[in-house]
């Protein structure tokens, strides 16, 4: 009778333990998952990175008169739309010296991102748009807000994922797109940091930038 009765008034506590440790499974479970979500993210950036330069055909890239800063502080105009090098995995303008003939290999060139500083150019409404160089693209600021969204492309309508780049927290450093660095500046917005673990960063920053006006 009385082991019945140590029994029953242990059972709210033992009811109460298991409660717990089950709540503390579902949290490991739902912690270990977020960070193979990250990993696995954070791999495919990388890979769909390698391949970046693949869908150029797909995408919005008009042709524009660009001004060019050159590494060695020389300038130059170039009117083209952007190029990638799929041996390379470089941007580039190309080039036309029509002071050669036709068939000369040399007439058109590609200039790529490497040799330059930055690429400029005016806007439909006048706005500068600055393509600053990096070692595969030119990076454009093509959203602004809490946080700002950089393109490969210097366009800025019918904006989607497939533009997005890199983004940057207020004036600090533009950072490559990855679960875990996005997540990291958006979690204290609930619906912009379930836009992220939904792998729809485009969307995350745009509900983070609404949100944060």
């Amino acid at each position: 009778m009385k082991k019945l009765f140590l029994t029953a008034a242990l059972l709210p506590f033992i009811l109460l333990t298991f409660k717990a440790s089950a709540q503390e499974n579902r949290n490991a479970i739902s912690t270990n998952g977020l960070l193979n979500k990250m990993q696995t993210d954070m791999l495919t950036n990388k890979v769909s990175d390698r391949h970046w330069y693949s869908n150029f055909e797909t995408l919005e890239n008009n042709e524009y008169t660009f001004d060019v800063l050159m590494k060695d502080n020389k300038t130059m105009t170039i009117t083209s739309k952007m190029y990638a090098d799929a041996g390379t995995h470089k941007c580039y303008l190309l080039v036309e010296d029509k002071t050669l003939p036709k068939n000369d290999p040399k007439r058109r060139m590609g200039l790529f991102v490497d040799q330059t500083v930055k690429i400029t150019r005016k806007d439909a409404a006048g706005k500068e748009m600055v393509g600053m160089g990096t070692d595969s693209c030119w990076l454009f600021k093509v959203i602004s807000g809490k946080i700002n969204y950089y393109s490969h492309l210097s366009e800025t309508k019918h904006l989607n994922y497939s533009y997005l780049k890199a983004f940057q927290i207020g004036n600090g450093p533009v950072q490559s797109l990855d679960s875990a660095s996005l997540g990291e500046a958006v979690y204290k917005d609930p619906k912009a940091y379930k836009l992220v673990l939904n792998s729809e960063f485009f969307r995350a920053i745009q509900k983070y930038n609404e949100d944060n006006k």
